[in-house]
């Protein structure tokens, strides 16, 4: 009676080590993919953006009287933002606008706007403005874009 009490014993016992043992392989496992998976997530978020000069092959294809702001804004991401010019100082003429214009592309964009001006000339009468953009990549300004009132691209020139 006893060995058959020892056997079945043993029997429970295996049957337990069996069951033990399959539990730790699928914690070790289950461990092994969320380690994987949180190693695989940090690299996407550090990783490089890509190599491919998208700002510099876009601008190559801009042609002067060709081109519009419309283009550009849309290639871009250009954002602007018109707030009410706060003046302490009397303007320095009658032509200073009574707006502070400010450009912006997003942060995500592979675009960077490095400086605008915003110019207006009164010659025999008429009134024209224009607006220059020194844009480029993150690395680097590449082009200075000069656009009309009317939206055109008037000129392009490498930055010096």
């Amino acid at each position: 009676m006893m060995a058959g009490h020892l056997g079945k014993t043993r029997r429970e016992r295996a049957h337990v080590r069996q069951v033990t043992d399959a539990m730790r392989l699928n914690s070790s496992i289950y461990r092994s993919f969320i380690l994987m998976a949180l190693i695989a997530f940090m690299a996407g978020c550090v990783s490089p953006r890509p190599t491919v000069n998208v700002v510099a092959n876009t601008l190559q294809t801009y042609r002067v009287g060709q081109t519009t702001f419309k283009n550009f804004k849309s290639d871009s991401g250009l954002v602007i933002t018109v707030f009410p010019k706060q003046e302490y100082l009397k303007p320095s003429s009658q032509l200073d606008s009574k707006t502070q214009v400010v450009d912006t592309v997003p942060k995500d964009s592979a675009w960077k706007i490095y400086e605008t001006r915003r110019t207006s000339t009164l010659v025999n009468g008429n009134l024209s403005q224009s607006a220059q953009f020194v844009v480029g990549d993150h690395q680097k300004p590449i082009s200075i874009l000069t656009f009309d009132d009317k939206g055109n691209l008037t000129n392009i020139s490498p930055v010096p």
